[in-house]
């Protein structure tokens, strides 16, 4: 089957819009929209607001100012959620250096023993590429003509090394290379007490997590939808072993949905930042733009059982 569908003008797209029942009270404002975010984007934002089984005609009432009030709410979340991701990043970065280098000195990275061997990943399935393929080789081709200043400078004055040591090159490795580097990592003390201090049970808890929430950094990175997004490809795993396990409403489906994600990231951020206001933020955010919270995966009884409201209660 071909695609056969032709682009439409502006107007063509208001005449769509209005022929489904659309209320648009002001047409100048829906056309600098459709111009400059574009009618797909938008439609991203219409299809809970459509009858699919009439025509994706709108249910009665509903308005235009109602999908750009639902495109406003995701765009301000995804910078909700970037600002607490990158406090996570820095800290998962900041504990692996810091309790590798302090126990091994710098240069543990080249140390092979340090490293699951390659018979060991490939018993994981979703690991197809070893530590030294995907980070030290490209941290060496990228030392070769270094983009950063400090590492200009390091480069200048230790003219014997080839590779920086890994307090500087740490900060230049991205979310998932870092979480690559983590999940290499021989599976011991030093290992699986990084994931002790962020109040899991193993490397392996820690890693299902960072995986998902990298999932969820990459679509806020990319300016793509997030409200009612599904993460399929690395599901939560949360903790179940008494000594571990999250207090308060975690429905099934939050291994998978925004409640999830909200949940996992406010219980990594307690681990150094008690006094962050991530959740603040978020229901603020929820209550300025009247949100459903519904299609985010939030159960009914949130406000009285979700994990963070529990342990407000108990604080």
């Amino acid at each position: 089957m071909k695609y056969t569908k032709k682009a439409c003008s502006i107007d063509e797209h208001l005449e769509i819009l209005i022929d489904r029942g659309l209320t648009i009270d002001d047409t100048d404002r829906a056309k600098r929209y459709l111009e400059s975010v574009s009618y797909y984007r938008l439609s991203g934002y219409m299809f809970h607001l459509q009858d699919k089984g009439n025509a994706s005609i709108f249910y009665e009432g509903t308005t235009f100012s109602d999908i750009i009030n639902l495109y406003t709410f995701d765009k301000k979340l995804r910078c909700v959620f970037l600002e607490y991701l990158e406090r996570v990043e820095v800290c998962l970065r900041t504990r692996i250096l810091n309790a590798y280098s302090e126990l091994k000195g710098f240069y543990w990275s080249v140390d092979p023993l340090n490293f699951l061997d390659k018979r060991d990943l490939r018993n994981n399935e979703n690991e197809v590429l070893n530590y030294r393929a995907y980070v030290l080789d490209s941290v060496i081709i990228d030392y070769e003509k270094p983009k950063e200043q400090f590492l200009k400078a390091f480069k200048l004055k230790y003219t014997e090394e080839t590779y920086p040591p890994e307090n500087m090159y740490f900060e230049t490795l991205s979310f998932g290379k870092l979480i690559k580097l983590y999940t290499c990592l021989k599976n011991d003390n030093t290992k699986n007490s990084i994931a002790t201090a962020f109040k899991l049970p193993s490397g392996k808890t820690l890693v299902n997590w960072l995986l998902f929430l990298n999932d969820v950094r990459n679509v806020c990175a990319h300016h793509s939808r997030l409200w009612n997004r599904k993460f399929t490809a690395n599901k939560l795993i949360f903790p179940s072993r008494k000594d571990h396990r999250i207090e308060g409403a975690i429905p099934e489906a939050s291994n998978s949905n925004i409640y999830g994600a909200i949940i996992a990231i406010h219980h990594l951020l307690l681990t150094f930042n008690t006094n962050n206001s991530f959740i603040d933020k978020f229901e603020t955010l929820i209550d300025l733009h009247s949100i459903n919270v519904r299609n985010l995966g939030f159960p009914q009884n949130w406000k009285d059982e979700a994990p963070w409201r529990i342990k407000n209660k108990s604080s």
